[in-house]
């Protein structure tokens, strides 16, 4: 009977997959996917000119692959049949991660709220790196917690590789490192006996080996293709984003003589971009409520487009192949205006951390509002939104008084459940921490399944805890 109801639920998942897969229209040419497109293009030998350095490079490469070996023409539908498959075996992970804490009933909630997510299908048929980033997120996890149970090397060893790819199919990702090594060294404490300092090093340098060899061979494959050994460009400032340094720019800065022609350039972008009337999307809940900060977190990417060509023209860069040497030239400004501009900084951390909030998608596109999940009611669209933001404030803040309150009763948590609660958290903390700004509730979509899962927890926790009253 086990055996059949697992059949019976991949058959299902397998077939509803499929639906997506064929039913939705794919759209290759909204937000990142055309730079992607084009970036495999170049892969595959094209007389592509322009750089994408700045990028990150798997979901690229995997494009590329697909190019060469059935063809462009085939291309979107293909990447849709791959992201709903992915799908599906990441609805199957999560499934195997939730059930250390939660029952079969319950875990099965939390997987059909992350499969049926307006969120999960929308990524499904966008060319854009999400699912990919989000598969190989659950993936990591789920082998993390093998490792806990078993303490394999091989295991840590395996962990170290997907991580290394997970990063290269998202470089946000890359702060993660930190939260599998203190998963890691938690671990290791609670297993029994205390572990000597240099078992406890072996084990983090087995994880950490093969990340060190993966990436630095990219950094090579970089250096010889475009001059540059790194992973990616900082944009000029290696622990705040670009966007949010430029959206604090007022023009009452004492900027230096030396950054005065870079910051009149950008000040005369923003103040194009105060002047621009934003054009609201159908079913967007800025109808309802229009917070400042909104416009604000948004700013900083549309600042910087409309100011590209002549900060090209001022350094002499060919603005196809800008990247790194804009970012280079870029830092002693970046810095100035990080230095002046503290304050507003600092709200901008808050406005990335309230943005995390939302939903992770738009759902709807501009110019494409009466295809696949926009032919939707409004009201329902809304709706959703509106949910979302509900489940991303409960389960945050229930997450915190759990924390709270082991810590404050000395109490030890388990090794699995604290991992998902890390890597949960993990988003938000790097969105606040290094002000990502208008990508923050876009770039924490791949922990959304582990926060169906904690949502269902807590939710069930708080349920039974008011019956019992």
């Amino acid at each position: 009977m086990k055996k059949q109801w697992k059949i019976v639920l991949f058959i299902s998942g397998l077939f509803i997959s499929l639906i997506f897969a064929f039913s939705f229209t794919p759209v290759s040419n909204q937000g990142d996917g055309s730079a992607y497109i084009n970036y495999a293009k170049k892969l595959t030998g094209d007389e592509v000119a322009h750089s994408y350095v700045h990028r990150s490079p798997l979901y690229a490469f995997l494009l590329a692959l697909i190019m060469k070996t059935i063809g462009f023409e085939s291309l979107p539908r293909i990447v849709v049949i791959m992201q709903n498959m992915l799908i599906l075996g990441a609805s199957i992970i999560l499934f195997n991660i939730v059930k250390h804490f939660l029952t079969k009933q319950l875990s099965l909630i939390a997987v059909l709220l992350f499969f049926f997510s307006f969120s999960t299908i929308f990524y499904g048929y966008m060319v854009l790196t999400e699912i990919l980033t989000m598969f190989l997120f659950l993936l990591s996890i789920w082998i993390l917690l093998k490792w806990i149970n078993v303490k394999s090397n091989n295991l840590l060893f395996l962990l170290g590789i997907l991580t290394s790819l997970l990063i290269l199919t998202r470089f946000n990702t890359l702060p993660l490192i930190a939260a599998f090594l203190f998963i890691i060294v938690y671990s290791l404490f609670l297993a029994g006996s205390s572990p000597s300092f240099y078992s406890v090093l072996g084990k983090a340098f087995m994880f950490l080996l093969p990340l060190v060899i993966v990436l630095n061979i990219f950094a090579f494959y970089n250096y010889r293709t475009n001059d540059f050994y790194g992973l990616f460009p900082t944009g000029g400032s290696a622990l705040i984003s670009r966007n949010a340094v430029l959206a604090t720019i007022d023009g009452t800065e004492p900027v230096s003589d030396e950054n005065k022609a870079v910051y009149n350039i950008f000040l005369e972008a923003a103040n194009k971009h105060k002047s621009k009337v934003n054009i609201e999307k159908k079913a967007s809940l800025l109808k309802l409520w229009k917070p400042d900060f909104i416009k604000k977190v948004y700013s900083g990417f549309q600042i910087y487009g409309s100011a590209l060509p002549a900060l090209c023209s001022f350094y002499g860069i060919n603005p196809e192949a800008s990247e790194p040497l804009l970012s280079e030239n870029l830092k002693p400004f970046y810095k100035e205006i990080a230095s002046l501009n503290r304050d507003r900084i600092f709200m901008m951390r808050i406005y990335s951390l309230l943005n995390s909030f939302r939903s992770s998608s738009g759902i709807t596109m501009a110019g494409k509002e009466n295809i696949n999940l926009g032919l939707l009611p409004a009201w329902l669209l809304m709706a959703y939104k509106s949910a979302m933001i509900f489940i991303s404030l409960f389960t945050f803040i229930a997450v915190l008084l759990y924390l709270g309150y082991r810590i404050i009763k000395f109490k030890i948590i388990d090794p699995a459940f604290l991992t998902i609660i890390v890597f949960y958290l993990s988003f938000y903390l790097i969105n606040f921490y290094f002000v990502i700004a208008g990508d923050s509730n876009r770039y924490k979509f791949p922990s959304e399944p582990l926060m169906f899962g904690l949502f269902v927890y807590f939710l069930t926790d708080f349920i039974r805890r008011v019956e019992k009253r």
